[in-house]
């Protein structure tokens, strides 16, 4: 059920007209977060392929309803679900209304509640401004936000990096997330989304109406980071533990000098810059099954110190060689950064390491330890990316 080309080309087109009509909307609605430049569009693919959701706001209009019902009024609440052939929508009031048709957009005006089950333990429900695509996904649905990038911004800043954060590290975050954005959104092709909501991308979990997020957007607005002309893919993770890794030999749509790897002094108050992990025998053999100790060896390192590959042996068993990533994985680790491994006769382990996430490009506490020393989010920014430059995304 992919979108072809035709059909991609017709649901961009109207998605734009009715993005403008949404936005139309909701700059008369007094909002704080009034959208100032539709063609900053961003399209975030949201987490999770709900059975039904529901969505709350003032004037929701739902486009490609039947003929029978196009001149239905606006509604206020709505849920909607998947079925055999098309979708079902359950107006607040009235009768359900089947659509035979696989896509449909929902606008509303000013801002909107929206709640779905994400699995059997967690439900989402968070607050959005913009344009809901909804298309019938197997037998769920699978949901794209179509939402102004600088009210989008508000959100990433405060899932990533926290809005108490110093005034000039939520700057800095702000410019990275906007210039991963963009470049996100250059490089989407024929796909109906520009980025996910999550870490596949940079979290976003609804808008953040903090003002110290909407002073560090605004006090930014439309700054980007670039290298040889080009938009800068401004990746950035938690703690990189005292030195950031080196992103051209770990992502490879990075250019290299603006990702090579710097030292960073400011990250020590993480409580990720030194770990320990302790792992039983239970959650080793995971990893690799049978008994006894497990001796865990590296084969392959970065310069930093990351672990690239590992060699595994056990008493009894042959050794065998395993990306480093699976075994971060399995055992939950914060980081391939790993400083030492050793093992018990139980089949235990204690690892120790530095820094949470993949350590490339800005280091989010070693931005709030600059911006606590007195650097601005220039000199922050570019010390995380040297040899970029931070420019106007429009000119």
């Amino acid at each position: 059920m992919r979108l072809g080309k035709d059909r991609g080309a017709w649901l961009f087109g109207l998605s734009s007209l009715l993005v403008a009509a949404s936005f139309l909307l909701f700059e008369s609605s007094k909002e704080p977060w009034a959208a100032q430049r539709i063609e900053n569009v961003i399209r975030v693919r949201l987490a999770g392929q709900p059975a039904e959701i529901r969505l709350d706001a003032k004037a929701i209009h739902v486009s490609g309803m039947p003929q029978s019902n196009a001149n239905n009024e606006t509604l206020a609440s709505l849920r909607l679900r998947s079925q055999s052939k098309g979708l079902l929508l359950l107006p607040a009031t009235g009768p359900p209304i089947v659509v035979d048709r696989e896509t449909l957009f929902i606008t509303w005006q000013g801002r909107a509640q929206l709640s779905y089950e994400l699995d059997e333990e967690r439900t989402v429900e968070r607050v959005e401004i913009g344009m809901l695509l909804v298309q019938k996904w197997q037998d769920d649905l699978r949901l794209v936000l179509h939402c102004d990038l600088e009210i989008y911004l508000s959100g990433v800043i405060e899932a990533e990096i926290g809005g108490a954060s110093p005034i000039e590290a939520l700057k800095a975050q702000a410019v990275a997330a906007r210039s991963y954005a963009l470049s996100c959104k250059r490089r989407s092709n024929e796909r109906i989304f520009d980025l996910y909501d999550d870490t596949r991308s940079q979290t976003y979990r609804g808008i953040h109406d903090g003002m110290r997020v909407r002073k560090a957007i605004e006090a930014t607005r439309t700054l980007v980071l670039r290298y040889q002309e080009k938009i800068v893919r401004a990746y950035f993770s938690s703690t990189c533990g005292g030195r950031t890794r080196d992103g051209k030999n770990y992502f490879k749509d990075v250019p290299g000098p603006p990702f090579r790897s710097v030292p960073c002094t400011a990250c020590t108050k993480s409580s990720m810059f030194r770990w320990t992990r302790r792992k039983g025998p239970e959650q080793v053999r995971q990893l690799e099954p049978g008994d006894g100790a497990l001796y865990i060896d590296a084969t392959l390192k970065s310069e930093r110190g990351d672990w690239i590959r590992a060699r595994l042996r056990r008493a009894g068993k042959k050794a065998r060689s395993l990306a480093f990533k699976e075994i971060k994985r399995t055992l939950q680790l914060p980081s391939t950064w790993v400083t030492g491994i050793k093992s018990d006769s139980l089949g235990g382990l204690v690892i120790t390491g530095r820094g949470f996430g993949h350590g490339v490009g800005l280091c989010q506490h070693g931005a709030r330890g600059y911006a606590k020393q007195g650097q601005d989010y220039r000199q922050i920014l570019l010390h995380y990316f040297p040899g970029s430059t931070i420019d106007r995304a429009h000119e």
